[in-house]
């Protein structure tokens, strides 16, 4: 998966820095998502997104900000913290600004990543895409969701059972509480009641 994910890395920023500054960011990157407290929120969890991204590329207006988004949005990920997507932000206008990219376009990832920070508003087609692409995994097959569950408790294991399962129920509660889970019509059609049920089915099991 690493050889792959360096193709894309190399690929999405084609045209902005050098070899090396690609290949450090990119290591850095990877440092970040292999840290041993992640269960879900790791290289999985990218390469599944940008798969999803590239298999509906032709639908974006900006494929561009959003496979960098995509790249950066779990980047720094502390489950103790609150503040994980604006410090993810930070880190990569950072980069994005020593790789020589376009101040418009640093300000677009920026404000797509805040967005992963949910609930969200999402107002355009890209921004209602990339949320869709971020929870995906609810509408996965119910044996992959069950595995997402146990990854996420696995995350959280500083928290008591107790107080976990009532924050959980909290948040899976306020997912089945939308008149939509997916806004963009592909995800809605292909995954709205698989998640409804498997957001159900966890909570029962709670």
């Amino acid at each position: 998966m690493l050889a792959e994910l360096k193709l894309r890395w190399d690929k999405t920023l084609s045209g902005y820095g050098d070899a090396l500054l690609l290949a450090t960011g990119f290591e850095r990157l990877i440092q970040h998502y292999q840290e041993p407290h992640r269960y879900y929120h790791n290289l999985t969890h990218i390469d599944a997104c940008l798969t999803q991204l590239e298999q509906i590329e032709n639908q974006l207006d900006d494929p561009l900000s959003l496979a960098l988004a995509i790249w950066f949005h779990d980047v720094i990920y502390d489950p103790r913290k609150s503040n994980n997507e604006e410090a993810s932000a930070d880190l990569a206008c950072a980069y994005l600004t020593q790789c020589g990219c376009a101040q418009e376009i640093i300000a677009k990832v920026r404000h797509l990543i805040l967005l992963t920070q949910h609930p969200s508003q999402p107002v355009t087609k890209d921004e209602e895409i990339l949320i869709d692409v971020d929870l995906s995994i609810l509408g996965a097959e119910p044996k992959v969701y069950a595995q997402y569950e146990q990854a996420i408790r696995q995350e959280y294991q500083h928290v008591p059972s107790i107080l976990y399962k009532i924050g959980r129920k909290k948040l899976l509660r306020s997912f089945l509480a939308r008149p939509q889970i997916y806004l963009s019509a592909s995800f809605y059609c292909e995954r709205e009641q698989i998640a409804r049920a498997n957001l159900q089915r966890a909570i029962d099991n709670l």
